[in-house]
């Protein structure tokens, strides 16, 4: 599943995602999600019974990230 077709992109209108729909978007597990759900990394909302995640949080994370080759360099520089 790409960010384009799950809605992530700059012309989309969709505004939230299933908990299933962001684990396979990110490629991350069940439980890691909800560990960034209860640290407040993602902005998870109750819609009727369902759990949703907002697409605005989702691209937050992302852009908080750090790009790989950032980090490589900060390791071969003798830092952490």
């Amino acid at each position: 599943m790409s960010i384009a077709s799950c809605g992530l992109g700059k012309s989309s209108l969709r505004a939230l995602f299933s908990p299933r729909e962001a684990e396979e978007l990110l490629g991350i597990r069940h439980a890691h999600l909800y560990r960034l759900i209860n640290a407040g990394r993602f902005d998870a909302r109750k819609l009727g019974g369902k759990t949703v995640i907002t697409a605005d949080s989702i691209q937050r994370l992302l852009e908080t990230l750090p790009q790989a080759g950032s980090l490589r360099r900060r390791v071969d520089a003798g830092g952490a």
